[in-house]
């Protein structure tokens, strides 16, 4: 009995495992890129006041190491989901490259991407609004600022992530109709 593993690759299957290890590089550099970005950042006290001013135009701001902490704390959070969704997009290439298509891997990833994304949107909205007031809690009374911003990327982000998540459980629920009519055979 042949399975598709002991065929030997076709011209698409060589595509395909070539594009997959494309995205894993692609995801690979832009884990690197972010991190290496965000300990730039994080690593210079006045890069991080220059950062925020420009985050929060019009608001001053009081970076002292409290604030500094909290704010980075904030930030590092925010950028380890945001790791989390690009390893979850890695494991996906992975699983692509090694031939496994369609399997229950596939669906769990895909569904645990779609968590990874909704949590980054909901968590730069609330991090931005903890970051605004960790660099505002010094300021002189009356001129503290709670600010709550959303824009069009967190809406788009958690549509995105909502719409994966979908797309996970329609694909469970689709192989699950799929080995039901087998069944019947």
């Amino acid at each position: 009995m042949f399975s598709n593993a002991d065929l030997p690759p076709t011209p698409l299957d060589r595509a395909i495992k070539r594009l997959a290890h494309v995205g894993i590089w692609l995801c690979g550099v832009l884990l690197l890129a972010g991190t290496g970005a965000l300990f730039w950042q994080l690593g210079d006290r006045q890069r991080f006041t220059d950062w925020s001013a420009h985050l929060m135009p019009g608001i001053p701001t009081t970076v002292t190491t409290a604030s500094w902490a909290a704010g980075a704390m904030t930030v590092i959070l925010v950028n380890l989901v945001a790791a989390w969704a690009l390893a979850e997009t890695i494991a996906l290439f992975r699983a692509f490259a090694s031939g496994d298509r369609f399997g229950a891997m596939i669906e769990r990833r895909l569904y645990r991407l779609g968590w990874a994304v909704v949590l980054l949107a909901i968590g730069t909205v609330i991090g931005r609004t903890i970051l605004m007031l960790s660099l505002t809690w010094f300021n002189p009374p009356g001129q503290r600022h709670v600010l709550l911003k959303l824009d069009g990327s967190d809406g788009a982000g958690l549509i995105f992530g909502v719409l994966l998540l979908l797309l996970a459980k329609l694909m469970l629920l689709a192989k699950l109709a799929d080995e039901e009519r087998r069944g019947f055979v």
